[in-house]
């Protein structure tokens, strides 16, 4: 069943069976063999890539359902053990992964050794679906999620969007700017579907302005090389105040406010509201908002 599940992800044979760490025949001949025990077929094949037939659709919902009541025995077997060990697959967006989950997760490590984690860092709305698809455990997001009927949230803490610039452009020397004159300059912003990227749109339309009236000169995916950019003087930016601490005490970077407004948001756990959480998955949220407490709160 989990080769099954693989197999409807990737949408491909090979794919399937590389990510399983077994041979392409090994997973023809698992998936052949559900199909004769089903009496249906379950994929449309195609040159390059495979389809859920309708009986493929039905039971991939059971498969879930499977896999979730496997996950959840080993859960209460842990919980009646008070075992803290085994795989947690997390899921981050890039602000909270590459800045604030690093020295969470080595510090719990240290905390619980045996526990394995799997961290995958993308934009809001790539790990919302890998939520959704089962290929996550637990989320951490900074961006507004879509699919709220299902998706629970919890809030770990609040993070300060700035504005940002070279010590060498015009605003140095300034406390705030306004929005006429942020939307006038050239912005290099992170890619549609990132968190960052959400708020400040919002906070414009909140504001009374369209999203085609800015100036956006580049997007891009890292916010690495958008600091790059912005230390050359190339244009101006918003990030979390957590991406440029180092910048900002360094003085390579400028920050202020947005006059007018508080450009902020709030990194927020994210779980399947029906699935019971793990005892490794409990743990972990309950650390790191110890964590935050004790560390970026000072």
């Amino acid at each position: 069943m989990k080769t099954f599940m693989m197999v409807a992800e990737k949408k491909n044979f090979s794919k399937a069976a590389a990510h399983l760490h077994i041979s392409q025949p090994a997973v023809s001949v698992q998936i052949q063999q559900l199909e004769k025990d089903y009496g249906a077929k379950l994929f449309k094949r195609y040159e390059k890539e495979i389809s859920l037939t309708p009986a493929g659709q039905i039971l991939l919902e059971y498969a879930y359902r499977l896999a979730g009541l496997a996950d959840e025995a080993v859960r209460e077997i842990n919980r009646l053990e008070n075992q803290v060990k085994g795989p947690l697959r997390l899921g981050a967006t890039l602000t909270i992964g590459e800045y604030l989950l690093p020295s969470i997760i080595g510090a719990f490590k240290l905390r619980f050794p045996q526990v394995e984690f799997l961290l995958e860092v993308a934009n809001t709305q790539t790990i919302e679906n890998m939520l959704l698809e089962h290929n996550v455990d637990l989320a951490l997001v900074e961006g507004p999620i879509t699919r709220e009927q299902r998706l629970k949230e919890q809030e770990l803490m609040a993070d300060e969007l700035l504005v940002l610039f070279s010590p060498g452009h015009q605003w140095a020397g300034k406390t705030s700017v306004t929005l006429d004159q942020l939307i006038n300059e050239k912005l290099i912003l992170r890619e549609p579907g990132s968190g960052t990227r959400k708020v400040f749109e919002n906070t414009v339309l909140a504001m009374g302005r369209q999203l085609d009236q800015l100036n956006i000169f580049m997007q891009m995916g890292s916010t690495q090389a958008i600091k790059a950019l912005i230390k050359e003087n190339l244009g101006v930016t918003v990030l979390s105040k957590l991406t440029v601490q180092e910048e900002l005490e360094l003085g390579s970077l400028r920050g202020v406010r947005l006059a007018g407004c508080t450009l902020s948001r709030s990194f927020r756990f994210v779980t399947i509201k029906e699935h019971l959480p793990s005892l490794v998955c409990e743990h972990f949220i309950d650390f790191c908002r110890k964590y935050v407490n004790n560390k970026v709160r000072g």
